[in-house]
């Protein structure tokens, strides 16, 4: 059996999804999930594979996990102490915690609690038509957005993603990532335009006014999608996925936006320092074949 602990917004449980569903299908075994085993889980807006995807996941409970990997690993107080350094000498093969941001190869094992962020496509490319495949929106009747996949579809269309709010106001979030800078911004749009010519942006944020302010003013060929927000957040994914190039932000709800886009044509450009800090490195999290900007 696979457990994997699933925390965080939309992008982060798509990667914790991804690649315990991986490992699942690598070695045959069946595949569950926890959610709500930490404090993150009282952010963004809770546990949504099932909602936006209609992903059916079968949940641990406390007897799967004490029958399969012990009593210890069911207490969320205890997995946090053991998860935690110097305590991690003490784990189990069987308890996988992610070290680092750095891609690292999980053994092949007859089961296995894994608990990270697992933000690689190297953990799932073997897989990926399958992940491509479970990770299907479900059909919308929102007339809004009906209307907007219309327009990127009858376009030359670039998504561009603008994260501030958390990362802005939460000084955890803050001291990580940082936001991308306006400077960003115009130089991958500049880049485009010396790729592609021509394109409407449409663009993605949780501060739609300075997106205004600062990218509306300054070209004309732009739409800023205002109308999804809560749990109609992901429709943003969506939509970001249908258009024909991107530029994202250093977030994982419009790393994914990109990623779901199944063109072997789109150029998709990323920010070069995903981190405010060099102590974390993310060599491995951004594709070989995305620009660094």
């Amino acid at each position: 059996m696979i457990i994997a602990d699933l925390s965080g917004g939309l992008g982060n449980q798509m990667f914790q999804y991804a690649c315990a569903r991986s490992l699942s299908i690598d070695l045959s075994l069946p595949l569950k999930v926890i959610y709500g085993s930490s404090i993150t889980q009282t952010v963004h807006n809770g546990y949504e594979l099932k909602r936006v995807f209609g992903i059916d996941l079968d949940f641990a409970s406390k007897n799967d996990i004490n029958k399969s990997f012990g009593c210890l690993l069911s207490n969320n107080f205890f997995r946090k102490v053991l998860s935690k350094k110097p305590f991690n000498a003490f784990l189990t093969k069987k308890f996988i915690v992610e070290q680092s941001f750095q891609y690292s190869p999980i053994k092949h094992c007859d089961m296995a609690f894994i608990q990270g962020y697992w933000q690689s496509e190297k953990y799932f490319e073997n897989n990926k038509l399958t992940i491509l495949s479970d990770f299907c929106f479900q059909d919308s009747d929102d007339p809004f957005n009906s209307i907007m996949e219309k327009e990127i579809k009858s376009t030359n269309s670039v998504s561009v993603h603008i994260r501030r709010g958390d990362y802005l106001t939460n000084l955890k979030a803050k001291s990580i990532h940082g936001h991308c800078s306006l400077n960003y911004y115009l130089n991958a749009i500049a880049f485009l335009q010396s790729k592609i010519g021509d394109f409407r942006m449409f663009i993605f944020s949780d501060d739609p006014d300075w997106a205004s302010d600062n990218l509306g003013s300054r070209f004309s060929n732009v739409t800023i999608v205002r109308h999804n927000s809560g749990e109609k957040s992901y429709n943003d994914m969506k939509l970001m996925s249908l258009c024909d190039h991107h530029i994202i932000a250093n977030s994982t709800f419009s790393w994914w936006g990109a990623w779901l886009n199944p063109s072997s044509e789109k150029i998709v450009v990323a920010p070069k320092n995903w981190f405010v800090t060099d102590k974390i490195s993310s060599e491995d999290l951004i594709p070989s074949s995305w620009i660094l900007i």
